[in-house]
């Protein structure tokens, strides 16, 4: 190839001890367009939400027992927590949820398109990106790292610190 081009710098790190030529990184992003005519609101809920697959390994087990801590001892915010997973979702995901007494607060939709999960977006309180836990971990960095930027949210990430993730945040 004439030209080497990766998404993180992580990987053009990688890549570069394997190669003469010098690996150049284009990160993904996202389109502005798609958020112009979003219908952006003050969230109702404290939202949790995470969109996209959501894999065993990208299963957030530290998150979980904090929220239960959090719904045991506020009741107030027990009253206003939903978490909400647009996408498919490994049935461990849903058991660590059960075994910290989260059920009730769960909204799983199986599907959305872009278009109605943009809206979604500007209406959570706090986009969830747990990184999964794998061997390239450092260059890891989700597409829905971008939406999340996008929608112009908070973002809670569960991974690395020193990851090109962490990097962008």
């Amino acid at each position: 190839a004439d030209q080497t081009v990766t998404v993180s710098w992580s990987w053009a790190e990688d890549f570069n001890t394997k190669s003469n030529r010098k690996v150049e990184v284009v990160t993904n992003g996202y389109d502005p367009a798609d958020f112009e005519n979003a219908t952006g609101k003050t969230p109702e809920y404290f939202s949790i939400t995470h969109i996209g697959s959501m894999n065993k390994d990208r299963n957030p087990i530290a998150l979980w027992p904090v929220l239960k801590r959090k719904v045991e001892k506020e009741p107030a915010f027990s009253k206003h927590l939903k978490i909400r997973l647009i996408g498919p979702v490994d049935h461990q995901i849903f058991k660590s949820i059960d075994e910290n007494g989260l059920t009730k607060y769960l909204e799983h939709i199986p599907y959305k398109s872009h278009k109605e999960v943009v809206n979604d977006l500007i209406h959570s309180a706090v986009q969830l990106l747990p990184i999964n836990n794998t061997a390239n971990l450092m260059g890891v960095v989700p597409g829905k790292l971008y939406e999340y930027i996008g929608s112009q949210r908070p973002i809670l990430c569960i991974g690395t610190k020193k990851g090109d993730a962490a990097r962008i945040i």
